[in-house]
């Protein structure tokens, strides 16, 4: 099996949802093997599992740990280029290119060119590749870019890289040691950061796209178990087990 495969499906089967799955698999079997009181030890964790991923605090507390590493991008900094980091997108031809974009896409592509338009002399670099998709994400956000001004020959696609890694490899063939700006979700840029830095580049952070928002002012209706929560719990996890997996094999 393909690594890149491996590591997406080891990921995917330990996300929160499918643990929360296996502890009512398992209270079933216990049930239907009568073994009454194990069955309700277990799905008693389940539903305590479930009401701590579901906290809107708890899961605040886990990813604004990770999304306030750095600070929003300096705006008095020069810049020669921008690479936005890939995320993804579905080709829909139905849909407007700005709806075929996953929002993470959207937000690091209006983060990129918050920035081009502070330094019009810049170049961009879009990455990602497509997946199942006929087009790569890295295409479709060079091409949202465009028809929103950003003329064609200051921005190029890298459609290849299937993940981070494979992203700092390729931009580094293409720009070398030079600085530049780095435009990730805020989730996702101290690992990204982390994967640039270790390949031997000069990165400045912009991180965008942050799903920690302050719940101190939320209404008290809002403090109920909410699937938004679990998937900031998700978020943090994901890019908790990415660390992990690249702290392993360097």
């Amino acid at each position: 099996m393909d690594i890149f495969v491996f590591k997406k499906f080891i990921g995917s089967a330990l996300m929160p949802l499918p643990l929360l799955c296996c502890f009512f698999v398992i209270a079933l079997v216990l049930l239907l093997r009568k073994r009454y009181q194990k069955a309700i030890v277990v799905q008693c964790l389940g539903l305590f599992f479930l009401a701590v991923i579901a906290n809107k605090y708890i899961a605040y507390e886990l990813l604004a740990t990770t999304e306030q590493t750095y600070k929003q991008f300096d705006r008095s900094q020069t810049v020669r280029t921008i690479v936005v980091l890939g995320c993804g997108h579905i080709n829909d031809g139905m849909l407007p290119q700005t709806a075929q974009l996953h929002s993470c896409s959207l937000y690091r592509l209006a983060e990129a060119m918050r920035i081009y338009h502070l330094n019009p002399r810049s170049q961009i670099i879009t990455t990602g590749y497509g997946g199942n998709e006929p087009f790569s994400n890295a295409d479709l956000v060079r091409q949202v870019a465009i028809s929103m001004g950003v003329p064609s020959h200051k921005i190029r696609a890298i459609s290849h890289p299937r993940d981070t890694e494979e992203e700092a490899q390729a931009v580094a063939k293409l720009i070398g040691t030079q600085s530049f700006v780095l435009v990730t979700s805020a989730s996702h840029m101290p690992r990204a950061m982390h994967i640039f830095e270790t390949a031997g580049m000069r990165p400045t952070a912009a991180p965008t796209g942050h799903l920690a928002k302050d719940p101190s002012r939320a209404f008290w209706w809002e403090q109920l178990p909410r699937a938004e929560s679990i998937r900031l719990v998700e978020r943090w996890w994901y890019e908790t087990l990415g660390r992990l997996w690249f702290n392993l094999r360097h």
